[in-house]
């Protein structure tokens, strides 16, 4: 859409496992595949054209089912399915935690990166879903878990880590949405690399002498 100069004013993606999940918890009827939901902005002609135009570029690229509602009831209805989907996912397996994820990459290397972190979230024993911010590259796994399977953390940071090393080597970053936190910290360093990660602790240094602003995220506090 960026090289046809189609102003989308929201891109989201489901996968089949996350429709899955949203029909069964908002009752609806989805399709049960990789589903990209779009708002457009605008006057109501330019919204029908914009709508057009991202229709034929579905057909174009072997895209199937674009369905373009205009009735504030069937919009809602669709993007339910979206707001929904993190309860939706917790719902698919009773009892469990859920830990969220999340990596971006630039829109060219989206497919290929989703298509590895889904081999690395299944072949460590998770269900594989993605919900993304796809229009500006960023997404989200939820991974499911039960706290006391025996090294399962473990495991959930090796998750992640293999995810941001994926996005790493198509040009992106760790983190998206989510930030650094405490979980991401060595991964900061891996992506902008030890000279870079000083500067910016220098700089953090300057205006939190005492480091009392989010003590031990991103920086941990010198002894």
């Amino acid at each position: 859409t960026q090289s046809t100069w189609v102003p989308i004013a929201r891109m989201e993606l489901l996968d089949p496992w996350s429709i899955t999940a949203v029909n069964t918890y908002s009752k609806l009827t989805l399709p049960q595949k990789h589903t990209l939901f779009f708002e457009f902005h605008g006057s109501n002609k330019g919204i029908e054209e914009q709508a057009e135009s991202v229709g034929e570029l579905v057909h174009e690229n072997d895209g199937s089912d674009f369905i373009y509602a205009k009735e504030t009831e069937k919009r809602n209805e669709l993007w339910k399915a979206r707001h929904a989907a993190y309860w939706a996912i917790l719902g698919l397996q009773p009892g469990s935690k859920a830990f969220i994820t999340d990596v971006c990459v630039p829109i060219s290397n989206l497919t290929e990166c989703i298509l590895q972190c889904n081999s690395v979230i299944e072949g460590n024993g998770f269900e594989a879903n993605i919900i993304g911010h796809v229009g500006d590259g960023n997404f989200h796994s939820v991974l499911l878990y039960c706290p006391e399977t025996p090294g399962v953390e473990d495991l959930l940071k090796k998750v992640t880590d293999e995810m941001s090393d994926i996005s790493l080597s198509f040009g992106g970053t760790c983190t998206g949405e989510h930030g650094i936190g405490l979980g991401k910290k060595h991964l900061l360093r891996k992506e902008v690399g030890l000279e870079t990660l000083q500067l910016m602790h220098t700089i953090k240094r300057s205006i939190d002498t005492n480091y009392i602003m989010n003590p031990h995220k991103v920086f941990d506090v010198p002894e």
